[in-house]
């Protein structure tokens, strides 16, 4: 719950960010060996841009919490490699 609502605290997604990603990465949106309009997966562009933030989000805060209580933070505990 904590990382969901700091989430939603330091997310901003603009539509220039999705349009940007999908301007840069049309190729991971094809069907049919054609990019697909932007207005047809612009959901699953966004869905992805909130990933990456989420990501970037995460290894912020738990840099944030190492340094604040020297902590040690195992991947394996998280479900990563």
């Amino acid at each position: 719950k904590m990382l969901q609502r700091e989430y939603a605290s330091r997310i901003n997604i603009t539509p220039d960010d999705v349009r940007a990603y999908y301007d840069g990465h049309q190729d991971e949106f094809k069907k049919d060996g054609k990019a697909q309009p932007f207005d047809q997966v612009k959901n699953d562009v966004a869905a992805v841009v909130k990933t990456q933030k989420e990501a970037a989000i995460q290894q912020q805060l738990f840099a944030e919490l190492k340094d604040k209580y020297n902590v040690v933070i195992h991947r394996a505990a998280l479900g990563g490699k």
